[in-house]
């Protein structure tokens, strides 16, 4: 993207400099768009100083925020507030993507897997292709939520259309899905939306981010090419739409893969610092800090 598209949806408060609706791809759906927070200090007097303030902000890795949404709702406009709140708490860029939604359900042409995936890969590629314009490095971390640790993990695990220049310093998955077959096996009732998403069963291993995690060779890609350092796993014991099961699954794969790889990857778990409902979550205050609790120490690792 030029420097005048970058400005041309800029607006700015006291402390953001925010742009809407940024276009990842040179497709005119408006999915294909990024919302990006940019923490800033004071507002500026104009666009050109708004992109000033964004060259000189030496943000490591910025944080791009994946939403849930069982691949079929939910857009990046409806969490402005929390792009807000983890930017401001850890002092990072803060990154909104829209992807592609499995609608209308009835419909025989509607967006199906790897839709989601490669739309979320060419807005990472384009964050990083960016990085120059928006004075950020290339590493990136993804906090995905529910469906969108799914997504998270299968561009670090799977990558489709990623550039392998693209680096994913660091993953947090909260309240994720990881394993549709195991999904469906606790949660019959749920094997209507995974179809609308990925079609029906058998979900074949490009789907499956626990036998990814426990693979040697892709963990050991995540480390040598995408240059991943960290993973956490975070789930609320108040989820009423999930129990444990998944996270535990990935989790105990994630460590197996790693382990296999002989890599130093820090794969760590969190079950009690964030509670709520499964969406609710996202408006704690306990959930931002550990986000950007998880920031600050990968970034104290990505210093040394």
């Amino acid at each position: 993207m030029s420097t005048t598209a970058a400005t041309a949806a800029a607006r700015t408060t006291a402390d953001f400099v925010v742009l809407k609706d940024v276009p990842y791809t040179a497709s005119a759906d408006d999915r294909h768009r990024v919302d990006l927070y940019l923490p800033g200090g004071a507002g500026p007097e104009d666009e050109t100083d708004a992109l000033l303030i964004l060259a000189v902000a030496a943000i490591v890795a910025p944080q791009v925020f994946l939403h849930g949404g069982a691949w079929r709702s939910n857009n990046r406009a409806m969490f402005e507030s929390l792009a807000r709140s983890l930017a401001a708490a850890s002092g990072h860029a803060v990154a909104v993507p829209g992807y592609r939604l499995s609608l209308p359900a009835e419909s025989a042409t509607r967006p199906m897997h790897p839709a989601h995936q490669e739309d979320i890969e060419h807005a990472l590629a384009f964050l990083a292709a960016t990085a120059p314009v928006y004075g950020w490095s290339s590493a990136q971390v993804l906090v995905g939520h529910s469906a969108g640790a799914h997504l998270a993990l299968l561009a670090l695990l799977h990558p489709r259309v990623l550039p392998h220049t693209v680096k994913i310093a660091g993953v947090v998955g909260v309240d994720g899905i990881y394993d549709l077959t195991d999904l469906v096996a606790e949660y019959p009732d749920y094997a209507g939306f995974v179809a609308q998403a990925f079609g029906p069963a058998p979900y074949g291993l490009d789907t499956d981010t626990v036998a990814q995690s426990r693979d040697a060779a892709r963990v050991r890609a995540a480390y040598e090419v995408a240059g991943c350092r960290r993973v956490l796993v975070v789930h609320s014991r108040d989820d009423e739409l999930l129990t444990l099961r998944q996270s535990d699954r990935v989790l105990d794969a994630l460590r197996e893969g790693v382990k296999a790889a002989g890599v130093p990857v820090h794969v760590s778990v969190d079950y009690d610092a964030v509670k709520g409902k499964h969406d609710d979550l996202l408006n704690t205050d306990a959930f931002v800090q550990r986000v950007a609790r998880f920031a600050a120490e990968l970034e104290a690792e990505i210093k040394e």
